[in-house]
């Protein structure tokens, strides 16, 4: 009997793997979206480039200190229950004093007193110095509850 289950088991596992593979296959020979396709850009247009695929996103920071602005942000266009994202950052070497490189997750009212929020903040540094990551949580607009980490 055990033998059966788990001979049973083990067809039914090689069947989704096979229904995977065909699905993941027929996805790949469509086109791939852009980043226009699935987000928009907040402020400093001009600090964002993307590779000629569409698929890396390059942001700048200038020096305008009399600017607020002096990196750039971007959104998506879809709003998400639940899923997974990942990421690469290259944070600003040598003396970053003033820099803070960040991302965060709010709900569609990400502006307003009830707002939910995920923060992670990339404090910059001055030479030698090691960067520090500062999150934060906020619930229906309280936040209060900053952790800095030595990275």
């Amino acid at each position: 009997m055990e033998r059966r289950a788990s001979s049973m088991a083990t067809l039914l596992f090689t069947a989704a793997l096979v229904a995977a593979a065909s699905c993941s296959s027929s996805q790949a020979a469509g086109s791939r979206s852009s980043f226009d396709d699935n987000f928009s850009i907040m402020w400093s247009e001009d600090h964002f480039k993307t590779s000629e695929d569409g698929q890396i996103w390059y942001l700048s920071l200038d020096n305008d200190t009399e600017a607020f602005e002096s990196g750039c942000g971007f959104q998506t266009k879809q709003s998400y229950r639940f899923g997974w994202f990942s990421m690469k950052l290259k944070l600003v070497g040598g003396d970053s004093a003033g820099v803070v490189t960040a991302y965060y997750m709010c709900t569609e009212n990400g502006a307003g007193p009830e707002r939910d929020e995920l923060d992670f903040e990339f404090l910059g540094n001055r030479s030698g110095q090691p960067y520090l990551i500062q999150t934060n949580v906020y619930k229906n607009g309280t936040g209060g509850r900053e952790m800095r980490h030595m990275l």
